[in-house]
Parts: C-alpha cells; structure tokens; sequence
C-alpha cells in the first residue's frame, strides 16, 4: 500500500531542493558567453584553415 501524503511532501522536497540547487548556479553574462562562443568558433575556423593550408598549400 502506497502512503500518499508521505509520497507527495517526499516529491516536493525533491522539487525544492532541485530548484534551489539550480538557482544556487549562477549564469555567466550574455555578453560572456557570446565573447567565448565567437571565440571558440572563431578559433575553429583558423584551424580548419590552416589544416586545408597545410594539406593542399
């Protein structure tokens, strides 16, 4: 037999916890995140270049 009222003050201490742990995690800035994505794609970008520049040049 399942105990309802123990069964749903359990789920919600879960959903608490959860969404108290994820608000603990703070973003980064917009303007971060965009910096190190064009970043990173940016530095993709120069190594697929010099990798065909080294291959075909």
């Amino acid at each position: 037999m399942v105990d309802i009222a123990n069964a749903s003050i359990a789920r919600r201490n879960w959903e608490t916890g959860a969404h108290a742990e994820q608000e603990a995690y703070d973003k980064w800035p917009v303007w971060a995140r965009l910096v190190i994505i064009v970043g990173l794609s940016a530095l993709l970008w120069a190594g697929i270049i010099s990798a065909v520049v080294a291959l075909f040049g």
